[in-house]
């Protein structure tokens, strides 16, 4: 291979190094060919330059203003970040830092813009406030906020500490911080975020929640004590006789037939996961949708696990050994089922068909820290090649995809950076 037959696309450039085990910088990859020379009879892999208007246009200006990480723009207005800094600074689509911002507030969270409007963290002498801006960098006077939940549906959910009535009040507000009105009340002494297109509102500390729409339907359901966010249209609640409850965004509820010495959890997948409190252990419920009543998925008890997620959940299972009862970490599909048999010591949830694990190739050192994690795909198989012990490319630190990419570390106390579904390096 020479260098006329690499295209200057950036994705074939990252996806040669990772071919070759080779770590480079994101800012350098943007100026950089790989080429093959011949050098003391071994063959090198050199950089040559290459026209930047070659690079797309999100890889340019964060190579021009020296960012490790730039997020997607919207309203032509993204937020990033420099090598190794806290701070989010906000970038046109032109590739300019709207300086005002930058130089008056140390930004350390930010949402998307919407509206024309983002809303920001602030962060002063270890106090955080959030603040609406506009797309200039301008703060809203007399708007702010000591808590804020960025909603995905964009509406967010802001809690503040009441000095009249010396409790924390909620309050659900739009993107240009318009706040939400339920039969003529914006403040509550609970609430949630909008999930499913669904909130719960408490007016005071009564049995009676509201259950608000988009639109400004609102359903009042009585005799509840908690009610936690929607989650596949379903909300789990509890009564005021300590009984757990299905609502539906109807407003309709179920009994589960579950009481006050379990624990259920949100559904994902269809799935829902119920702890005892007495035995300490878990087993996963799905709604028959004739019956409305909740059946297991299976017979087992485990030891621990987490709620579904793209199919799969991560358990740890028992089993006898030597008439002793032990215990397996183990993925296990909808049906309760093993999708494979393979050695976990630890993992994380399955997102976009892949899963970081730890196996009997990758251990916990000794100061608790991860020096191994692996990604694998539903069959159990590993991902991507690399230079490890087993051929397997390993970090220290992998995080979950999310639209198409995924957080990685090699090395403790290294940069961190993104890779996508091939395990090349992007940036994002």
């Amino acid at each position: 291979m020479n260098c006329q037959e690499i295209t200057n696309n950036i994705a074939d450039i990252r996806t040669e190094f990772a071919e070759f085990g080779r770590v480079f910088d994101a800012g350098k990859a943007a100026e950089a060919l790989l080429s093959q020379k011949k050098i003391d009879g071994k063959v090198e892999w050199l950089l040559d330059e290459v026209d930047l208007n070659q690079i797309n246009k999100r890889d340019r200006i964060a190579h021009k203003l020296g960012l490790s990480y730039l997020g997607i723009f919207h309203e032509d207005r993204a937020w990033g970040r420099f090598k190794g800094g806290k701070e989010c600074v906000l970038v046109t689509v032109d590739g300019e830092i709207i300086s005002k911002l930058s130089q008056n507030y140390m930004v350390t969270e930010a949402s998307d813009f919407r509206d024309g409007f983002a809303w920001i963290e602030v962060s002063m002498l270890g106090d955080e406030t959030w603040y609406l801006v506009d797309t200039e960098g301008n703060v809203v006077p007399d708007l702010s906020h000591q808590n804020l939940e960025v909603g995905k549906e964009g509406i967010h959910l802001v809690t503040d500490w009441s000095k009249d009535d010396n409790a924390l009040r909620y309050s659900l507000i739009k993107q240009n911080g318009e706040k939400i009105s339920v039969d003529g009340v914006e403040d509550f002494c609970h609430a949630t975020p909008f999930q499913d297109g669904y909130a719960w509102v408490q007016e005071e500390h009564t049995s009676q929640f509201k259950l608000v729409d988009f639109a400004g339907k609102v359903i009042a359901i009585k005799d509840l004590q908690r009610a936690t966010s929607f989650s596949e249209g379903k909300s789990i609640a509890k009564n005021i006789a300590m009984n757990w409850v299905i609502v539906f965004t109807d407003g309709r509820s179920v009994e589960t037939g579950l009481t006050h010495g379990q624990v259920i959890g949100s559904f994902h997948d269809g799935i829902t996961k119920v702890s005892s409190l007495s035995t300490r252990s878990h087993r996963y419920y799905q709604l028959d949708d004739r019956t409305e009543k909740l059946v297991p998925i299976c017979d087992d008890h485990f030891e621990k696990g987490n709620d579904f997620s793209d199919g799969l959940a991560l358990v740890s299972k028992y089993y006898e050994a030597d008439k002793l009862i032990l215990s397996r970490y183990c993925y296990i599909n909808t049906e309760g089922e093993e999708p494979f048999e393979r050695t976990v010591i630890g993992g994380k949830d399955f997102s976009e068909g892949a899963a970081a694990i730890q196996d009997s190739f990758h251990q916990v050192s000794t100061d608790g820290e991860s020096d191994g994690w692996i990604y694998i795909d539903k069959r159990g198989k590993n991902l991507f090649a690399g230079d490890g012990d087993d051929g397997t490319k390993h970090f220290f630190r992998a995080e979950p995809f999310e639209s198409g990419v995924a957080l990685v570390q090699d090395q403790p106390n290294t940069e961190t950076y993104y890779i996508d579904k091939k395990g090349r390096r992007v940036l994002y």
